[in-house]
């Protein structure tokens, strides 16, 4: 039961047993999963440390699904020792269950990581999705490769559900074979809107599609005119760099995070869904305006533009920006947008090329 004021939650009671079921219930729960496989494209388990969730059943479940290539999102149970979900795609605590569960209190940047490498170690899951509440997500797949994906602050009404919208969009998002950084993303932006809602309820992919297109980070997002207007008078360089971005993944975001580190603004251009099924001969998993949206929720990204043509030759020319900045795989090699840089007046600079 729930205590409701207009908005927000003031108490819960639960009525309740923790009584493990016994044996042969846990098998023929376990059973019925098994059967049900085949028809699935991903699977969640979420603990809430009720005695349902043995280790047989816990277990036979991921180890099944992993072996027919189904992602398996856990949310575990608060004193449940993390190896029961070994194995899983990830697994999703929240803070105090981290802490509970490794030993470490969470106080800044370092002891954060320091819990998320202790988890994964424990957990032996392909990455960790650690709950920050208001601060976010933090994705953890080892030391080099981590990010906290901030949360923007919304009217909260109710936080029920947050976490059960979390590992629902990420099951649907691995099954789809979306990277765990894209993953993280939509789920992050789903639970911002779940809070916003007195209670829990089902979101429409249309309410999440609608949440991305508002204003805030809209603002970023530009067309070519708009952003050529935005450049005129500009003090600051002003940094270029373009792509599909269609298959977002760490070393996408790890090139940007580098590439904004480099003094200036900075620009980032996508091809259209258009100019990519023309090129590659189907449309990107992410169409174009979801690509957009991620890419502006970059801090360091100053502004995203959305172009049609093959290749960002008309931009470059159009903006003409101090430099272009490209992966290192790229040095040595013909650049299509190579005569538009040199007619620009641009420098090129070539950044490591993170492949994760």
């Amino acid at each position: 039961d729930r205590v409701l004021t207009k908005q927000q939650q003031l108490l819960r009671v639960d009525f309740e047993s923790t009584q493990a079921l016994s044996a042969a219930e846990v098998h023929h729960l376990l059973e019925q999963g098994l059967n049900l496989l085949p028809n699935l494209d991903g699977v969640v388990i979420s603990d809430y440390a009720k005695g349902v969730v043995a280790e047989e059943l816990s277990q036979g479940l991921i180890q099944a699904a992993r072996k027919q290539g189904i992602p398996v999102v856990c949310d575990p149970g608060k004193g449940v020792p993390v190896s029961r979900y070994r194995g899983a795609s990830t697994i999703k605590p929240n803070r105090s269950e981290t802490e509970l569960a490794t030993g470490i209190v969470i106080k800044d940047q370092a002891s954060l990581l320091q819990a998320a490498q202790a988890l994964q170690a424990a957990a032996q899951v392909e990455f960790v999705s650690l709950s920050l509440d208001k601060e976010g997500i933090l994705y953890y797949k080892d030391p080099e490769h981590y990010q906290i994906l901030e949360t923007d602050a919304l009217e909260v009404y109710d936080v029920t559900g947050a976490g059960d919208m979390v590992v629902s969009i990420a099951a649907c998002m691995l099954a789809q074979g979306f990277s765990p950084i894209e993953t993280l993303q939509m789920a992050n932006v789903a639970a911002e809107i779940e809070i916003t809602h007195m209670g829990v309820v089902a979101l429409p992919w249309l309410e999440i599609r609608d949440f991305l297109s508002q204003d805030g980070l809209g603002k970023k997002i530009l067309d070519p005119a708009q952003l050529a207007s935005a450049c005129a008078g500009l003090e600051s360089p002003l940094n270029f760099t373009n792509g599909f971005f269609d298959n977002l993944s760490a070393g996408h975001l790890r090139f940007l995070l580098e590439a904004g580190r480099i003094p200036g603004r900075l620009v980032v251009a996508i091809n259209s869904d258009q100019s990519i099924l023309r090129a590659k001969g189907e449309k990107p998993l992410l169409n174009q305006d979801e690509r957009a949206r991620l890419l502006a929720s970059l801090e360091n990204v100053w502004k995203v533009v959305i172009f049609d043509e093959a290749d960002a030759s008309h931009l470059i020319t159009r903006l003409k920006p101090t430099r272009v900045i490209k992966g290192s795989r790229f040095q040595g090699q013909a650049i299509p947008e190579s005569a538009a840089i040199a007619a620009a007046g641009s420098s090129i600079e070539y950044l490591p090329h993170y492949s994760f």
